[in-house]
Formats: C-alpha cells, sequence, structure tokens
C-alpha cells in the first residue's frame, strides 16, 4: 500500500491455472470489474506473457504463477475476494492504522495482527475475502480531541449538578 493510502500493490499465487480476473465489491457484495496498472506476471515461465481479455480478465499458458498489479483505493478501503480460501497479508505503511475499531477494521477478524518496518502486517490464514477500513494518523488524533471535548463537556456538566444534589441531601 503507498503511504498515503490512495493506492495498493498486490501479488496473487495462482496454481494450475490459466487465467486471472481482477474483481472489487459491489453495494450488495458482488463482483465488479476492478481496473489494475503495471500488471506482471512471474513464476514457471523464463519471460511470462500474459493477453488482456478484457481490462479486468488475463489470460496466460496452464501453470504456477504470481500475479502482480497495482490499483487504487478510495475511501480508506481495501477489500478482496478469491474464489477458494486463501492466505491473505496486507502491509499498512508507518502512519496508517486498523487497530481502533470506531475508525477502522477488518473482516473477517485478522488472525494475526503485527507491527513491523514502522507499519503494521494485517494476516488471515485461509479466508475467501477480506474488507479492511484504514484510517491515518489525522483521523486518530481528530478522535482523540473529539473524546476529550466531550468527556470536558460532561464533567464540566455533571460536577455541578452532583454538588448541588449533594448539598441537598445533607440539608435533609
Amino acid at each position: 500500500m503507498d503511504p498515503s493510502g490512495d493506492g495498493a500493490n498486490a501479488s496473487i499465487q495462482v496454481e494450475e491455472s490459466k487465467e486471472y480476473f481482477f474483481w472489487d465489491f459491489g453495494p450488495l457484495g458482488e463482483r465488479i470489474p476492478k481496473t489494475v496498472e503495471n500488471v506482471s506476471l512471474t513464476g514457471d515461465c523464463t519471460n511470462c506473457s500474459f493477453t488482456f481479455k478484457e481490462d479486468y480478465h488475463i489470460t496466460f499458458p496452464e501453470g504456477n504463477y504470481t500475479v502482480h498489479y497495482a490499483s487504487g483505493l478510495s475511501d480508506n478501503h481495501l477489500s478482496a475476494s478469491f474464489p477458494e480460501p486463501y492466505n491473505v497479508t496486507v502491509f499498512l505503511p508507518a502512519g496508517l492504522d486498523i487497530r481502533n475499531p470506531l475508525l477502522g477494521g477488518m473482516n473477517p477478524p485478522a488472525d494475526t495482527i503485527n507491527e513491523e518496518d514502522g507499519g503494521i502486517t494485517a494476516a488471515w490464514n485461509r479466508t475467501r475475502g477480506i474488507d479492511v477500513r484504514f484510517y491515518d494518523a489525522t483521523q486518530g488524533t481528530m478522535l482523540l480531541l473529539f473524546g476529550t471535548i466531550w468527556l470536558a463537556a460532561v464533567v464540566v456538566a455533571l460536577v455541578p449538578y452532583l454538588m448541588v444534589h449533594g448539598r441537598r441531601r445533607d440539608a435533609k
């Protein structure tokens, strides 16, 4: 993922396959063709070649490969689905986070979350899909500021109320 969270690089291993589709999720979970760029193929070949059948579908000679590509992200949201259970690892660079459930989240929850290389790595074992919402440091700071202001407002309103009711009890 790039440091701004606007794009991501992906590497997908395919086994005994001769095609790959680039999909995104729609609002109802349906698959929608995904716009990708910088597509490359590595694997059981010296000069791996592929052909675009459509903007979201590539074909190649049957074999074991890794499909590499880049795509844009919107609204601090990353999602992926797979036709069969797959091991997935997402690396968020420094400045991006997923751990505060009020700002970010994961569905399903990651099997492991580690801090490494100044960023955060989330990993899933044998999942059919991931849905990750992430946030930047500014959003985390804004949530903390918002919470502090609300807590201060509650204290300012509650302390005089408790003091008045405490005096009334003492007077009886």
